[in-house]
């Protein structure tokens, strides 16, 4: 083994017989066959003395210069120093060159999938990469740039697209300016499936007597919703909840699709099976009456057909009497519907020989401002709290300052302490939001709601009205610990 000046100090070059030069790109092998000096080592008659060395291209070019410097005198060591000089540089730029592919990674950062893009090259230098435009600096001879795979998935991906294939195109300058083109290993991230969680009914097959049903999901706010062929889009609130109801064929089973498009996702289509039996004892309703699921009447009049012969109940708080004609079937009354929200009312067809069906139908009473507030009681804790139950549909009116917020499978709730003269009651209630206002933890509104239940030991009511109030004087009443279930 011996070092370039070694080389030098054996003279002239060598016979042209008597040397051999090999490279190879990556890992370049050089042959240097020598003659022995006299007196060094004996040697096998018939063989040359061989000594092999593996240098790389650097090292190749070095001992050129080298020896083209020795040939000069002492104008060649300067030639010498500065040669060798330039040539560390370009070989380092090459070498950094040759291991600047970047390397890409998946990570997961607080539940959100990101890829990691390393770069590598030379301090100072500048990483630009184009589509999504960042600029990144190079230090310690690396720079790493986070992608959000959501960010690159854009609003326009396909419906059915599962993965997105990233091709990011990127260049480095050096400190000169000189570009160089990076080429980014190419990836692919998952295209995530639109959410939608099913909340009513809770299963996605189902038999039922209704002619139609209520269906309630949970998707993501911002999304565009089909429920049946209805879009649903406008009416989902803050939380992500919306709710429909659709018709039931008399008969056999209804698919119901629910298609849910959410930005940067694709597009999800449920499929809900509902299937109704023939009945023992045939009940339809006048096409008017089966249309109609929703108003803002307290009365709606119920009228349809049976078997003739058949006696026909209903379990609907009626104004006026329950008409029914038992040799045609023609049956027809009119039910009040006392609660704002869904309201339930069964009818009942008895055939003469004791066979029975039962029908429910559902129709949803939308509350109208001006009539809703002029009914509506100003709040009597005491008498709420102690009777809940008895109230239920009553509508009141207060001010309340929201303190707590609980999210369950069925909704948002939320614990508010009722204000008297700005100053907190420690007067507890629950809610639940059903207005077109998204409500802010702190701080006080008036609400016009009514009574729909209790939550755990609270009275429970719907907001349907609201409006912003002046912030308490006192400091907020700190939250029960306890967290209520509904009832």
């Amino acid at each position: 083994t011996f070092h370039e000046p070694d080389l030098l100090r054996r003279g002239a070059p060598l016979p042209e017989n008597q040397q051999k030069l090999k490279e190879r790109r990556s890992g370049e092998e050089i042959t240097l066959v020598l003659p022995v000096e006299k007196g060094r080592r004996k040697r096998a008659p018939g063989r040359r003395s061989r000594i092999r060395i593996r240098w790389g291209r650097f090292t190749v070019a070095l001992v050129v210069v080298a020896a083209l410097c020795a040939a000069l005198g002492y104008g060649g060591v300067l030639l010498y120093r500065a040669t060798v000089g330039k040539l560390s540089d370009a070989f380092a730029g090459s070498s950094a060159d040759a291991a600047s592919d970047p390397l890409v990674e998946k990570v997961l950062i607080n539940g959100v999938v990101y890829h990691r893009i390393t770069f590598y090259g030379k301090d100072k230098s500048i990483v630009m990469v184009d589509a999504p435009r960042r600029s990144l600096t190079i230090e310690n001879g690396k720079a790493e740039l986070l992608l959000d795979d959501a960010s690159l998935i854009g609003n326009n991906v396909a419906a059915d697209a599962e993965v997105l294939e990233i091709n990011l195109n990127a260049s480095l300058f050096d400190e000169k300016g000189t570009e160089t083109v990076v080429r980014v290993p190419p990836y692919s991230i998952a295209v995530p499936l639109s959410s939608l969680k099913l909340v009513s009914p809770q299963m996605q097959s189902l038999q039922t007597n209704e002619d139609r049903i209520v269906i309630k999901i949970k998707v993501t706010p911002g999304s565009r919703v089909l429920i049946g062929t209805k879009n649903v889009t406008d009416i989902i609130n803050s939380e992500g909840y919306v709710s429909a109801s659709v018709n039931v064929d008399a008969i056999g089973v209804n698919t119901i699709p629910i298609t849910v498009e959410t930005p940067q996702c694709r597009t999800n289509v449920f499929e809900l099976k509902i299937d109704r039996p023939v009945m023992a004892v045939p009940i339809t309703l006048d096409e008017t009456v089966a249309s109609t699921s929703e108003t803002r009447d307290g009365v709606l009049t119920i009228s349809g057909g049976t078997e003739a012969g058949a006696v026909v109940t209903t379990n609907a708080d009626l104004s006026g009497d329950l008409q029914c004609n038992t040799q045609s079937g023609a049956f027809s009354f009119s039910a009040k519907l006392n609660t704002y929200g869904w309201n339930e009312i069964q009818i009942t067809s008895t055939a003469s020989d004791g066979r029975t069906s039962t029908m429910v139908h559902r129709v949803k009473r939308t509350p109208e401002l001006d009539s809703y507030s002029k009914n509506a009681w100003v709040l009597d804790y005491q008498y709420l709290s102690t009777s809940p139950k008895a109230l239920l549909g009553r509508a009141f009116v207060f001010t309340a300052q929201i303190i707590k917020e609980y999210s369950t499978d069925q909704g948002t709730y939320m614990l508010v302490d009722v204000l008297k003269d700005g100053v907190n009651q420690t007067q507890f209630l629950t809610i639940e939001n059903s207005s077109d206002k998204t409500l802010e933890m702190g701080k006080a509104y008036k609400f016009y709601a009514d009574v729909t239940g209790t939550y755990n030991d609270y009275p429970l009511l719907t907001v349907r009205f609201v409006y912003e109030a002046a912030a308490p004087s006192a400091s907020a009443t700190p939250a029960p610990t306890a967290t209520p279930a509904p009832n």
